[in-house]
C-alpha cells in the first residue's frame, strides 16, 4: 500500500513518581522504507528511506493546579530522504542532481526540520 512501511518499530523508557508528580519519557521510533509517490513510467517510483526519530518529554507537577512540562522532539535531527532507486545517467551538466553521493540512486528531496523544543506550564482549575 502507497505510503505504509512494512517495517515499525517503537521503544519507549518511562519513568512515573506520582508522590513527586514527575513524568519523564523517552522514545524511540524507526520507520522502513516506504513508497512515497507511484510513477506512472517503469521503476520510477520515489522511496522515502528508513528513518529513526528519537523523543524526549518531562512533567513535573507543582503545587496544587500547576503542571510544568518541556519536550523535545527529532533529537537526532534526522533528515527525510527520498529517492528514486535507479542509476543517475545525468551526474554532469544541466541535468545533474544535488545530493548525488550515490551513483546507483537519485537522491530527490532531502529535508531536515531540526529539532523542536516546546515548554509551557498548565493551570488545571
Amino acid at each position: 500500500m502507497q505510503g505504509q512501511s512494512p517495517h515499525i518499530a517503537n521503544a519507549s523508557l518511562l519513568y512515573k513518581n506520582q508522590k513527586e508528580g514527575v513524568d519523564v519519557q523517552l522514545a524511540y521510533v524507526y520507520t522502513g522504507k516506504k513508497i512515497t509517490l507511484v510513477s506512472p513510467y517503469k521503476d520510477l517510483d520515489y522511496w522515502q528511506q528508513g528513518m529513526s526519530q528519537l523523543d524526549f518529554s518531562i512533567e513535573k507537577k507543582a503545587f496544587k493546579y500547576f503542571t510544568f512540562y518541556s519536550k523535545i522532539t527529532n533529537l537526532l535531527n534526522t533528515p527525510i530522504v527520498v529517492q528514486i532507486l535507479q542509476p543517475n545517467i545525468y551526474t554532469t551538466g544541466d541535468f545533474a542532481l544535488p545530493h548525488q553521493t550515490d551513483p546507483n540512486r537519485v537522491t530527490v528531496q532531502r529535508d531536515l526540520y531540526g529539532q523542536n523544543f516546546t515548554f509551557g506550564m498548565r493551570y488545571k482549575f
